[in-house]
């Protein structure tokens, strides 16, 4: 499976193969990830393995997710500074580039628009953790 993937790194999918900030991020989360996996497949039984995969990721909206962890902190961030992040770098895009902001919200020009109304939309119904 690993092979598979790993091969998407010279070929990454859509929006990764046309931005190379996308690109980059694509590659490190599938590197992370990759190490993730490997580390919990040599840990000994299923239980151990699955309980490995549980402390590297959190429970949110009903499933488990892996979020973004700085490799000095030894946890993920958490989903309200995940949650407050998004928005504070959305605010001050608007606020400080309003010409910028406006560019990406338009629906008719903008491949960020529908990606950002959707991303407001389920903040606004998001119970914080």
């Amino acid at each position: 499976m690993w092979e598979k993937l790993r091969g998407t790194m010279w070929n990454p999918p859509a929006a990764a193969a046309e931005d190379p900030a996308r690109r980059r991020t694509y590659v490190f989360a599938l590197e992370q990830a990759e190490q993730m996996f490997r580390a919990a497949a040599g840990t000994g039984s299923l239980e151990d393995r699955l309980g490995y995969l549980q402390a590297m990721t959190r429970p949110y909206d009903g499933c488990w997710w892996l979020f973004p962890a700085a490799r000095a902190a030894g946890r993920s961030l958490h989903p309200l500074m995940a949650w407050w992040a998004a928005l504070h770098t959305l605010s001050m895009l608007a606020r400080y580039q309003p010409a910028e902001w406006a560019a990406h919200i338009d629906i008719d020009a903008s491949r960020h628009a529908v990606a950002i109304e959707s991303l407001l939309k389920r903040a606004m119904s998001v119970d914080p953790p």
